[in-house]
């Protein structure tokens, strides 16, 4: 399925749900592939301010609220370097990340790129078997009349 501008669509294995026109203009196109994996074409606002994700792809995220309206979500991107992002939920918004424009800063992110969130179990050596946030930006390249994707991060 293609992401489209303007477009906002969650898909899981049992249906398939159009998201509200007030939602579309906020959130551009947030996609959620599988139960596995969300896709946001990121715009200048989350560039500039915040990622914004509309609150219907909040069962995605393996969290544990901390009180009220704020939870942490934790991923490791493709360097295996892990991050941490404070987010809180804005009902008129939707999810907010509050650290987000850390892990932009030193990376050439574009209006127009695709973050992605891929949900993975991991049997960790611990003992401690959890659910972990792989987080990966990417640009759509044409070349010789294909679309690739490359890894920004």
């Amino acid at each position: 399925m293609k992401l489209r501008k303007n477009n906002l669509k969650t898909i899981d294995s049992t249906q398939q749900r159009r998201i509200p026109k007030a939602f579309i203009k906020i959130f551009c196109s947030v996609q959620c592939i599988t139960m596995s994996m969300i896709s946001k074409q990121l715009t200048k606002n989350d560039i500039e301010k915040s990622l914004l994700i509309p609150t219907d792809t909040f069962r995605f995220f393996p969290v544990q609220f901390e009180g009220g309206c704020f939870f942490n979500v934790a991923a490791v991107d493709g360097a295996g370097k892990a991050w941490d992002f404070p987010c809180f939920v804005q009902q008129s918004e939707g999810i907010v990340s509050v650290g987000w424009l850390q892990f932009l800063s030193g990376i050439d992110v574009r209006v127009g790129d695709t973050v992605f969130l891929h949900r993975k179990s991991m049997d960790g050596d611990d003992g401690d078997d959890s659910t972990k946030l792989k987080i990966e930006v990417k640009r759509k390249i044409r070349l010789m009349g294909e679309d690739i994707w490359a890894v920004v991060l």
